[in-house]
């Protein structure tokens, strides 16, 4: 996560709203600030509040349905000869409600258009630039998650048109230290959003902030704000660009080899551009779930997949449920055999998987594999690391287990096995496909 102490940011619509909460977060975590409103008065207060804490603030007044206007902004900013380092295009313009929407009147696409598609656009043309001459720059483009209301087809064809220029505009920035990217607020009681909306303007922090304290190098996505909310800023951040958590089992009940310790230690550290940290947990009740909710908790992952060893099962099997119940077969490896005891007292029955078991299958699939989904862990060892899982991340992030079979080395009589080779393929191949839903 970078540091913005010391850097500048420009900020669009500061002067109140989800703009406002933007301008003094930064000014809280050290960022110099320049406001703009469609009166530089109007930002008096947020500077006010931002100088208190430290910072240099800076206010100008624009209104951005005028190109040349956003010009002499753009301009002005230019002569306070600072850097540019970070860009919220936050303003935006919602025209008009319309009920009768076939009377939709042209004026409408142009001035949504201008505030929301012409004016962002003009300002990331004339600051990329000498971002990318300094090597550094994060750019965050408002948008908006409107869809099927041909009521705000003004407003909400303007921010489509927004979402395909930053995406384009993202493609050449790929692997840079220069970084734009989107962001959708989700419905707040702002002005702009009106005070029938679900959502308190406080809820879009961090995550319309997401996009301008990554590092990893990629452009051009949309970052949910309501998906973050209730996280800090550190949280909000690993969700994005943290590792892939990948935990494995030592050998158990008489094996001398476990397939998914030889999985692990076959992975290599990166899956689609996604870091893997991998973990090779005891087969034990207690100690798996301990060691790896402590690790969950130190390294923050964004996504977090299980893999365990189903010895009658023929085909690799993502799980979509963890039970809140143990019932031991045989005892773990440190002599527990618990009966009928609940993972969790006081838990729900079930907890959901929250990684993509749809998205698994089919890429699992699509490499060769055998895979089918499973609606049972077991009631061992496998069940219990995932129901406590879930239950420790709450869902934060992709969460699930996926069982693969014995290798034909184990020499497991009348019963199924897959080559390691096919298992490693299809353990990468959805490794991969969580990684594409990150």
């Amino acid at each position: 996560m970078i540091d913005v102490k010391g850097k500048w940011a420009l900020i669009t619509g500061a002067s109140r709203g989800i703009g406002r909460l933007e301008a003094l977060f930064m000014a809280g975590r050290g960022c110099n600030l320049i406001l703009q409103a469609r009166d530089a008065a109007n930002c008096k207060a947020v500077a006010e509040e931002a100088k208190r804490l430290g910072v240099e603030a800076v206010s100008f007044g624009a209104e951005l349905s005028e190109p040349a206007e956003v010009e002499k902004l753009c301009r002005a900013v230019d002569e306070l000869g600072v850097p540019v380092d970070i860009i919220l295009n936050n303003a935006g313009l919602q025209i008009a409600y319309r009920t009768d929407y076939m009377t939709t009147p042209a004026n409408d696409f142009d001035v949504s258009f201008r505030v929301c598609t012409t004016a962002p656009m003009m300002i990331c043309y004339h600051f990329l630039p000498g971002m990318i001459e300094r090597g550094f720059g994060r750019i965050v483009n408002t948008t908006s998650g409107i869809d099927g209301e041909p009521e705000q087809a003004g407003y909400s064809a303007a921010k489509a048109a927004l979402n395909k220029v930053t995406r384009d505009l993202g493609r050449d920035l790929a692997g840079t230290d220069v970084m734009i990217n989107l962001t959708d607020p989700g419905w707040c009681r702002t002005d702009l959003g009106g005070p029938k909306a679900p959502n308190a303007p406080e809820s879009a922090l961090p995550g319309v902030l997401v996009g301008a304290f990554l590092e990893d190098g990629r452009s051009g996505r949309i970052f949910a704000a309501q998906d973050y909310a209730g996280m800090t800023l550190e949280e909000a951040v690993s969700a994005v660009e943290g590792p892939i958590l990948v935990t494995a089992f030592e050998p158990f009940g008489g094996d001398r080899v476990n397939p998914t310790q030889m999985v692990l230690e076959r992975l290599p550290d990166e899956i689609a551009g996604r870091r893997l940290e991998k973990l090779l947990l005891p087969v034990e009740f207690g100690r798996s779930k301990e060691l790896a909710c402590a690790a969950y908790d130190r390294i923050r992952p964004a996504a977090v997949v299980m893999l365990g060893l189903a010895g009658t099962r023929e085909a690799v099997t993502p799980e979509t449920t963890g039970r809140n119940l143990m019932k031991a077969r045989i005892p773990d490896n440190a002599g527990f055999q618990p009966q009928d005891v609940p993972v969790a007292e006081g838990g729900p029955d079930e907890l959901p998987s929250t990684f993509p078991v749809g998205k698994i299958i089919a890429a699992v699939g699509s490499a060769g594999v055998p895979c089918r989904i499973s609606h049972s862990a077991g009631l061992y060892v496998c069940n219990n690391l995932l129901y406590g899982m879930l239950q420790h991340n709450g869902g934060a992030v992709p969460t699930g287990f996926i069982h693969v079979p014995a290798i034909p080395e184990m020499g497991y009589a009348d019963k199924p096995s897959l080559p390691f080779e096919q298992i490693c393929k299809g353990i990468e191949a959805a490794l991969e496909a969580v990684a594409g839903e990150l």
